[in-house]
């Protein structure tokens, strides 16, 4: 559970960057929310995520170091 932990500490890191589009932030939010449900099934949740972090990384709008940081937080999850 500790990669979960690690995962949500990331993105609450980039929900306070300034820097990234509203849109982006707001999906963020959405996904730390999914994560810390305890109702379904936790593969279930990471796979919706990764899901969600795919699409969010198509986003033209989003800064390369912000990509770079959602990939980290799909490596914690896929471990």
């Amino acid at each position: 559970m500790t990669e979960i932990k690690q995962a949500l500490a990331i993105f609450d890191e980039i929900c306070e960057d300034c820097s990234i589009p509203k849109n982006v932030r707001e999906s963020i939010r959405e996904i730390s929310k999914m994560l810390k449900n305890k109702e379904q099934s936790m593969d279930l949740i990471i796979d919706t995520v990764m899901q969600r972090i795919d699409e969010l990384n198509n986003d033209p709008n989003l800064p390369m170091y912000t990509r770079t940081q959602m990939w980290s937080v799909v490596s914690l999850l896929e471990s």
